[in-house]
């Protein structure tokens, strides 16, 4: 900030805010560093936005009387309807509500009881103890707990709307968004048509012709992010409704809490397709579970917690999957599918014997479609009789330190070596037959997996010791620097991922043991519906 005498601020764009369109959908992310403010004298060349607007006489000008107060009757009447409105909603949620007054307006909570006593058969002992009884049973019981946070949260998350919906109009016209009226003059701001708070911030839907375009808001991004105290914005249009265009305010950072299974976006493109976390703008970082995946990290970095993840969101879709486990480790992640995968081993020298059952499948699968005429497999063609296969690996070091190049196994009528039938065969091919892969390794470098890291679709890198690391998987310590990732479970499942607009920073989501042990369940009833495990 650059201070001089006479001052008038004026808050300038971040030039490289507004990133090309991707796919020729027009997106425009301000970065999320603050604006440049610089400060110049009263009639500098260089005026600002607010100041230009104000020159052209294109300010908001409220000549509407102050808001009469409410009157008592209202206030009364008003609480009895949000009251009313929450105990139809839930008792917590009116219970919640009641607290919450009584701690903001103590004497009229006070003057309610003693009201209360004096026109009800209720006495002053009634309703203490069914204030303390109500206060018990909120401390008590966790399920309680959790609601009422959940609770607070939402009324939060409600406060920061309207603040947001109460300023828009002095925002707008301040930046140079209003317009006047082609027949009466008055000013007219994108419509606010729709609010809800995202895992980062919040999402308004606008509307309002060119005025509200997403390139006419992106112009004002970063005016716009510095007035609301945002960290970053990003504007686009609808996806389904062209008239529409999304405005997401940045306000926190999802990589300081867990994220959550729940907080997780529904995938863009269906199918097989998964949300494995959120990046920097609470945006769902996709996996393509048709695709061989492979998770780099030190120990404790979160690489078993996504797999887990990416499990639970494949239950979600209800696609008939039967899932294979190779667990070398001896059960440590994954022991609570031991009974309920359709293939689980934990024996590290049975590798051969696993791979040859593996590709043994798929060769079978690929016959099966060549006599029905299949050339491409989608999400529909998978039933419970011909189900998606998936194979989880942990730890693929320790699996291919058993892949002797010496040793043979059977592929159909002839023997192949054992490196080649999971590499140039299964990795290679598993996509076109309904099968696929998610490995976790602590090593990345060739001399420790060898070639079948460059088989492998998608590469995420967590915590690891050293930038060499990050360069061995073909990654620029510069732009994804995984080792510097600090330790320990507040930093776990932070990583770094290659999509379509480059590398990003993402944190994947966490499932506690308790949530581990239901998405087992929910697998073993999806691996009886299949026929049962593999005997």
């Amino acid at each position: 900030m650059t201070v001089t005498d006479d001052m008038t601020a004026t808050v300038s764009a971040d030039p490289f805010a507004q990133p090309p369109s991707v796919n020729g959908a027009v997106s425009s992310r301000v970065s999320l560093t603050p604006a440049t403010v610089s400060l110049s004298k009263p009639g500098d060349s260089s005026v600002s936005d607010t100041n230009q607007a104000a020159a052209d006489g294109d300010t908001h000008t409220d000549t509407t009387p102050p808001p009469t107060p409410p009157t008592l009757t209202k206030r009364i009447g008003t609480g009895a309807l949000r009251w009313g409105r929450a105990v139809w909603r839930g008792p917590e949620r009116a219970a919640y509500l009641t607290w919450r007054e009584a701690a903001r307006r103590p004497r009229a909570a006070v003057a309610l009881s003693a009201g209360a006593v004096f026109v009800t058969p209720l006495t002053l002992g009634d309703v203490t103890a069914g204030v303390v009884a109500t206060a018990a049973t909120l401390a008590l019981s966790a399920e309680s707990r959790a609601r009422l946070s959940s609770l607070q949260d939402e009324a939060r998350a409600a406060r920061q709307i309207r603040r947001i919906k109460s300023r828009w109009v002095t925002v707008c016209t301040d930046v140079g968004l209003a317009k006047a009226g082609a027949s009466t003059g008055a000013k007219r701001v994108p419509r606010i048509v729709g609010a809800r708070t995202t895992n980062v911030g919040v999402q308004l839907r606008l509307r309002g012709g060119s005025i509200a375009s997403p390139e006419n808001i992106a112009k004002k991004g970063d005016v716009i992010r510095a007035a609301y105290g945002a960290r970053g914005i990003d504007t686009r249009p609808h996806p389904n409704r062209p008239s529409i265009t999304l405005m997401d305010l940045i306000f926190r950072d999802p990589f300081k809490t867990v994220v959550k299974v729940a907080d997780l976006p529904v995938p863009k493109r269906g199918g097989l397709s998964v949300s494995a976390g959120i990046d920097s703008w609470g945006a769902g970082v996709e996996r393509d579970l048709r695709l061989p995946c492979l998770i780099i990290g030190g120990k404790g970095s979160g690489k078993s917690s996504q797999a887990w993840v990416m499990i639970d969101q494949l239950l979600r879709t209800g696609i008939p999957f039967r899932l294979r486990v190779f667990d070398p480790k001896g059960g440590v992640e994954f022991s609570d599918l031991r009974d309920v995968a359709y293939v689980y081993e934990s024996d590290p020298t049975r590798w051969p014997e696993f791979v040859e059952d593996l590709i043994g499948g798929m060769r079978v699968r690929g016959e099966l479609m060549a006599k029905r005429g299949i050339r491409k497999l989608s999400a529909e063609h998978f039933t419970e009789a011909e189900p998606f296969d998936l194979l989880i690996i942990d730890e693929l070091l320790a699996a291919l330190a058993f892949s002797d190049p010496k040793v043979k196994i059977r592929y159909g009528d002839r023997r192949i070596k054992l490196d080649d039938a999971f590499v140039k065969i299964y990795l290679s091919q598993c996509r076109a037959f309904g099968y696929s892969a998610l490995a976790l390794s602590q090593l990345g470098q060739k001399d420790g997996i060898g070639a079948a890291r460059d088989m492998f679709d998608y590469t995420d890198i967590m915590r690891v010791p050293s930038d060499d690391m990050v360069r061995a998987v073909g990654y620029d310590p510069a732009l994804c620097p995984a080792h510097t990732i600090s330790p320990g479970e507040k930093h776990a499942g932070i990583g770094y991922t290659m999509t379509e607009d480059g590398p990003t920073k993402y944190r994947a989501a966490y499932l506690n043991d308790k949530e581990r042990a239901d998405v087992a369940k929910r697998v073993g009833r999806m691996t009886e519906r299949i026929g049962g495990p593999k005997r």
